[in-house]
């Protein structure tokens, strides 16, 4: 009696879920929100024709890109909207902060929509299967089915760097609680992806045009071609350096046992 006594606990829950449906929900929904930005951007035109060009007076080649963009952000808004508050009023999903939960949802849907439309537009059927890999990378990789300490470490090694990780990680917070800021955190990092997106589509895609019809007067097609690469591998480098060096600056705290106690 006296051990029991001296020796007894209390456990206290913190950031519980209530069921196993509602711990699963970040995965299962946000693995499709990218989905469905990749359906969209392997069946919508992500070029404007040049009958509609002239039709809107030929604005210049980044107002297009970011224009066009337009119908894609529509679009994965809604399917997020529908998605997420789906979730929540007829398969109640938990959720302490429901309207981060919608919010996770929103800059997730733009953010991968972006990804998708600037790699189809850049690099057409080489965009669609880097956004096909990038999915596959993402089922296993952005900690969302399988506890990364259980997988090989390049896997682990591979997670920030992949969009889906930083959403999940967002909407666990907004289901179970914010903790040490991840919310914030993981939302920032998220959004970090755009600036490569935008280096690639403005200055690669909107910003050659010009660039390239000079070239060609000047260089002919060879040196134009060469130059052509050398550029897009500079800007594609670029952009991958700095999503990764943010992504691994702006990676929240785990959490852990010991902080919770």
């Amino acid at each position: 009696e006296f051990r029991r006594v001296l020796f007894r606990s209390d456990r206290i829950a913190l950031y519980t879920v209530a069921n196993y449906g509602s711990a699963m929900a970040p995965f299962y929904t946000i693995l499709p929100l990218f989905v469905g930005s990749l359906l969209m951007a392997v069946t919508l035109k992500t070029t404007v024709s040049r009958k509609n060009r002239e039709e809107l007076d030929n604005p210049k080649p980044h107002q297009l890109f970011l224009g066009h963009y337009g119908v894609f952000a529509v679009i994965a808004l809604l399917q997020s909207t529908f998605s997420l508050g789906g979730g929540l009023l007829f398969l109640h999903i938990q959720a302490v902060h429901p309207w981060l939960f919608m919010l996770t949802g929103w800059v997730a849907s733009l953010v991968f929509s972006f990804f998708t439309y600037t790699m189809v537009a850049s690099f057409g059927n080489v965009g669609k299967a880097i956004g096909v890999l990038t999915l596959v990378l993402q089922i296993s990789g952005a900690n969302g089915a399988y506890p990364l300490a259980v997988l090989p470490k390049i896997i682990g090694d591979i997670s920030p760097f992949l969009p889906a990780t930083h959403a999940i990680t967002a909407l666990r917070a907004a289901i179970a609680g914010i903790y040490n800021n991840d919310y914030w955190h993981a939302i920032g990092s998220l959004l970090l992806f755009l600036i490569p997106l935008l280096l690639i589509g403005l200055l690669l895609i909107a910003g050659a045009v010009g660039w390239l019809s000079h070239a060609l007067s000047v260089e002919g097609f060879n040196g134009a071609a060469i130059l052509t690469a050398l550029r897009a591998a500079v800007l594609i480098g670029i952009g991958l350096v700095v999503a990764l060096d943010a992504a691994i600056l702006l990676q929240p705290v785990p959490r852990s046992e010991h902080d919770h106690s």
